[in-house]
């Protein structure tokens, strides 16, 4: 899905840039925030941001249909290195699930709450300085 994305909206220091132009951290910082943003307009209930969990990260955390999703957002700057998804590897997804039982451990209720867990990738590609391609590659794996 094509997204025109202002960047004044996004964050302070980032008004009267183009997309292309962002620094690396800058790019994944503002591609969290518009799969943050896409995924709440889908209905999905956002539980947390960059939740650190000992060494590990969860990008997104949202429930939607009584699930819990866990959402890795990968951004890229076009496609010349390959797709946000073709990063998530065996190591990845491991990562992710050692989180995300780390953080249900940590909550009384959780798994009573959340009994289907889902890890999904959200791809941010920028197309030009002022438009992103969203697409969620979702159910990565379940468990």
């Amino acid at each position: 899905m094509r997204i025109a994305v202002d960047l004044s909206r996004l964050g302070e220091g980032l008004a009267g840039r183009r997309l292309t132009c962002l620094a690396p951290k800058e790019l994944g910082a503002v591609g969290e925030e518009i799969a943050c943003r896409e995924l709440q307009a889908r209905g999905w209930g956002l539980v947390g941001r960059n939740i650190r969990v000992g060494r590990d990260e969860i990008d997104l955390l949202f429930v939607a249909d009584g699930e819990l999703r866990v959402v890795e957002v990968k951004s890229r700057k076009g496609d010349r290195f390959g797709l946000g998804r073709e990063a998530m590897t065996a190591d990845k997804l491991r990562r992710m699930r050692r989180a995300a039982s780390a953080w249900l451990r940590l909550r009384d209720d959780a798994a009573q709450r959340y009994p289907s867990i889902c890890f999904d990738c959200a791809e941010v590609t920028v197309v030009s300085g002022s438009e992103v391609d969203f697409e969620l590659v979702d159910r990565i794996e379940e468990s």
